[in-house]
Order: structure tokens, then C-alpha cells, then sequence
């Protein structure tokens, strides 16, 4: 593990620390969401898990369910804040964690976007003033248009919602700024997965299934 270090990095007691935690080195951390993409913040070279947002943790890809995946999440070790959104065939919910607490909020149709909202975590939010307010006028938009969708629109009008700004944030080019990385529509019902890789206004659609 030592090899993996940057110049004039030590860890401590490395041989205690839980399998899927590797050296960070770049200049930032994640905050990451689900269709947003993520908000960099500036950190010192640092260890973190690798991101169970992004399925690299082995242990998210063996919950069936919400219940069985908010069970795994509560026992995960996270380097840094985050939000996940969780769905299975009857359910949806989805679950802020920052440090040790983890809170979780399930209904019928739920919105997030790059800062808490659970109001246990709110006052902790370390989002800038910036990346705070296009949080929230994005979580708005996403909101009223949904509303205008039918009950039964397909998924593809689904993402075209979250590829028009400003949803979509878009790149430029500058890795520590916020942007898109990709949309995303999961059907768990019939295990269906429709992915626009990258910027979502610029990318085709993309559609796996389990078979």
C-alpha cells in the first residue's frame, strides 16, 4: 500500500483499515449524486472508501431491496458526505450520510439534488453559496417539471427532463467544477436501466437489462 502513496503522504496504522479503502491523491473530494454528477470541494490528499455510488463497494451489489441496501450503507465507513438515491421493485427512499449518521426518506416521488435536506444534516451542509443555490434551483425545476409528466410517461421523457438546464449542468472543462456526468432511469420492475453516459445533452441513450 505504501507504492500507492504521494510524495510525502504516511498512514498510520494502514493494516486496520477496512477492505475497499484505497489512497486518494487528486486535489479534490467528491460529493456526489445520483444524476448530478459531483460537487467538488478542495481537499488535502487523503484515504477514502471507494465510492459505493458508483458500485465499486462489492458489499451495495448484493442488497435485493432499499431496507436490505440502507442496512449495508449504515455499515460503511465514507471519507466524505454524500447522498444516495435507492429503489427496488416496490420502494423508493433516499439516504444522507455525513460521518457516523446516516438519515433516510422514502415516498412515492422523491427529488434531490447536491445539498441535505433532512433537517438533522441541513445546518452541517458545507456546500458553498455558489453550489448551494444552483442546488436548490435545480431541486426546484426538477420538481415543478416532474409534475407536468404523466403518470405513465416513458423513460425517455424522463431523461430529457434531467438533460435540459438547469438540471444538466453543463462542463467546462474545469474537473473541479460542478457538472453532469450522466442520467440515468432505473426500471427495477423490469429490470431495465437506461444510462445517458457523460453529458446527457449531448449523449444517446444507453439501455441495459437483467436477464
Amino acid at each position: 500500500m505504501a507504492d500507492d502513496l504521494p510524495p510525502g503522504f504516511t498512514v498510520d496504522r494502514a493494516d486496520e483499515l477496512p477492505p475497499g479503502f484505497t489512497v486518494d491523491p487528486p486535489r479534490a473530494l467528491p460529493r456526489e449524486t445520483p444524476a448530478l454528477g459531483p460537487e467538488l470541494a478542495p481537499h488535502a490528499p487523503r484515504l477514502r472508501f471507494e465510492s459505493p455510488l458508483l458500485s465499486r463497494s462489492p458489499r451495495l451489489d448484493t442488497a435485493a431491496s432499499v431496507d436490505e441496501a440502507v442496512a449495508i450503507l449504515r455499515g460503511l465507513r465514507l471519507a466524505s458526505s454524500r447522498s444516495l438515491m435507492l429503489c427496488d421493485t416496490s420502494k423508493a427512499a433516499y439516504a444522507e450520510v455525513l460521518g457516523d449518521e446516516v438519515r433516510v426518506v422514502g415516498g412515492e416521488q422523491l427529488v434531490h439534488t447536491n445539498h441535505f435536506l433532512h433537517p438533522d444534516l441541513a445546518a452541517s451542509d458545507e456546500l458553498n453559496v455558489f453550489a448551494r443555490n444552483s442546488s436548490l434551483r435545480r431541486l426546484a425545476v426538477c420538481e415543478e417539471r416532474l409534475a407536468t409528466l404523466p403518470p405513465a410517461a416513458a423513460a425517455e421523457d424522463h431523461l430529457e427532463l434531467l438533460s435540459a438546464a438547469p438540471i444538466r449542468v453543463a462542463g467546462n472543462g474545469d474537473i473541479r467544477r460542478e457538472r453532469t456526468v450522466a442520467a440515468v432511469v432505473m426500471r427495477p420492475a423490469q429490470g431495465e436501466l437506461q444510462v445517458r453516459p457523460g453529458d446527457p445533452a449531448l449523449s444517446s441513450t444507453q439501455v441495459f437489462t437483467l436477464g
